[in-house]
């Protein structure tokens, strides 16, 4: 890869990277709703978000701690 089209693709990924990466996941939503159904894809995605929600808790995300300790004092 010349150093051109690096430049001009680290330019269009600064500019478009969320657009890129947004329109990626969802077209693997469209695809795993197309191949598997609609609600094992939502079981995927739900099982998907508790375990990035578990694993940012065990890494030690200070804003996850304190907004699981708001919603308990909240239930309480």
């Amino acid at each position: 890869m010349s150093a051109n089209t690096r430049d001009a693709l680290l330019l269009f990924l600064e500019k478009h990277g969320h657009a890129l990466a947004y329109g990626l996941l969802g077209f693997l939503i469209a695809l795993l709703i197309l191949t598997i159904g609609f609600w094992p894809t939502l079981l995927l995605s739900v099982f998907a978000a508790i375990g990035v929600i578990i694993g940012t808790y065990q890494d030690g995300s200070v804003h996850l701690r304190r907004l699981l300790a708001r919603l308990m004092r909240n239930v309480r």
